[in-house]
């Protein structure tokens, strides 16, 4: 039995799972180019909070928050991190 010529509900978990694939692909991609970006500029990624919308977490996670109000793929995790769904 093939899994591509199937339309039954193994080619929908297929479906499914080559969407969240995708979904963490991109994100693995913006959250390298913005360690590449710090890196680049000899920046610390850190700061004395590893919390996202605290005061005092870092240029990396004011990187990630920054994106999150214009990227959709970034705001999807960044929602996804809130809600516990990651």
């Amino acid at each position: 039995m093939h899994l591509h010529k199937n339309p039954g509900p193994n080619n929908y978990h297929m479906k499914i799972m080559e969407k969240e694939k995708a979904h963490w692909r991109n994100v693995l991609l913006r959250i390298l180019a913005a360690i590449q970006y710090l890196a680049k500029n000899n920046d610390a990624l850190r700061g004395s909070s590893d919390v996202l919308y605290e005061k005092n977490n870092g240029k990396f996670l004011g990187i990630i928050e920054m994106l999150a109000k214009f990227d959709p793929v970034i705001s999807e995790h960044v929602r996804r991190i809130k809600g516990n769904e990651t």
